[in-house]
């Protein structure tokens, strides 16, 4: 009888355990947005009441995120486009692509499908790649196919003031409204804002590796990178990339990320990080 007794009581105290821990960490109220039908965008946000929300955008207020995809990058480009979609907050999103030609209509049949699937939640725009003449094919090549795309954006995109850059590898798991705020965090000279390549000397690449100038003590990243095409046009941005190319080439190991780490070096009160 004793050992029954202490049976229960035991199964009693597991039983209140467990009912304690899923009030404590499960929302009690939570809500579902579903982005689409879930089958197509297999996408569905839990938000409880204890959810916070760091930043909103104006009602209305456009985020523009861009991303230039080259060779097999496809797929990876819109699951981040498709992530970016689930987390796009308040914000009105135009997502823009510039991609090469033999891979551009796989992205404008995918993202119309979203469209409709999200009733017209976001907008979206393709664009081809697009180099200068001179140096064409080692701006091409530089780093990896494409990469350098990105440094001439403020031309390509010359009819857009803001973009969030960012690279097929990223994945958004928080509001996009949550980064674009930085926008407003910059001053009046300021024309972009990216993270430090590393966190600590000791492992930093640039600290110990760089044979070119780089930004602060342990250089940019631009993987992720507010750019403000409007000062950038204004910085005469797209003259100063072919001399910094001529001057390092030797030396440019991450490519189009040295060259932005050259810009900022010599002009270190134009970005934020």
């Amino acid at each position: 009888m004793v050992k029954i007794k202490l049976s229960c009581l035991f199964l009693c105290v597991i039983g209140f355990s467990i009912i304690t821990l899923l009030c404590l960490y499960l929302p009690d109220k939570p809500i579902a947005y579903n982005i689409g039908r879930l089958s197509a965008l297999n996408a569905s946000i839990l938000l409880g009441s204890h959810s916070v929300q760091l930043f909103q955008t104006k009602k209305n207020e456009e985020v523009v995120i861009a991303v230039v995809i080259c060779g097999n990058r496809t797929t990876e480009a819109l699951v981040m486009i498709k992530s970016a979609i689930v987390f796009r907050g308040n914000s009105d999103l135009r997502i823009v692509v510039i991609a090469e030609k033999n891979i551009q209509q796989e992205f404008d049949d995918t993202l119309r499908d979203w469209r409709l699937l999200t009733n017209d939640s976001f907008s979206y725009e393709i664009h081809s790649i697009i180099f200068p003449k001179e140096h064409s094919d080692e701006w091409r090549k530089l780093f990896q196919p494409c990469a350098s795309e990105r440094l001439f954006l403020p031309s390509v995109l010359n009819h857009l003031d803001s973009i969030l850059y960012v690279d097929t590898d990223t994945l958004f798991l928080n509001n996009v409204e949550d980064v674009w705020k930085h926008f407003s965090l910059m001053n009046s000279s300021q024309l972009a804002a990216m993270v430090p390549e590393h966190e600590d000397l000791n492992v930093g690449w640039y600290n110990r590796f760089a044979n070119h100038p780089y930004y602060g003590k342990l250089g940019l990243n631009s993987g992720v990178m507010l750019m403000n095409l409007t000062r950038m046009r204004e910085f005469d941005w797209i003259s100063r990339l072919a001399p910094i190319l001529e001057k390092y080439r030797l030396y440019l190991t991450w490519g189009d990320q040295d060259i932005i780490n050259v810009i900022f070096h010599d002009h270190p009160g134009k970005s934020i990080f």
